[in-house]
């Protein structure tokens, strides 16, 4: 007789969707003073972060790429 073959998984990574990275980044953006307001979009399709929106000027734009970019995920 001929033993089973027996294949061990590997325990799934757990990853946020797109969809609520999106909604993770934009309460990131809500919680920091500096850019709270701003009218912002934020769009993400396979972990890859598109930013629009009008900004108040250079400062604010880099601030809020900071922000995107620290949002784990």
């Amino acid at each position: 007789e001929t033993p089973a073959l027996v294949i061990a998984e590997q325990p799934a990574k757990v990853e946020l969707s797109d969809v609520m990275l999106a909604r993770t980044a934009l309460t990131a953006l809500d919680n920091d003073a500096e850019v709270r307001g701003a009218n912002v979009i934020v769009s993400i399709v396979d972990r890859v972060a598109v930013l629009g929106g009008p900004v108040s000027g250079a400062g604010q734009a880099k601030r809020i790429e900071q922000i995107v970019r620290g949002v784990p995920g």
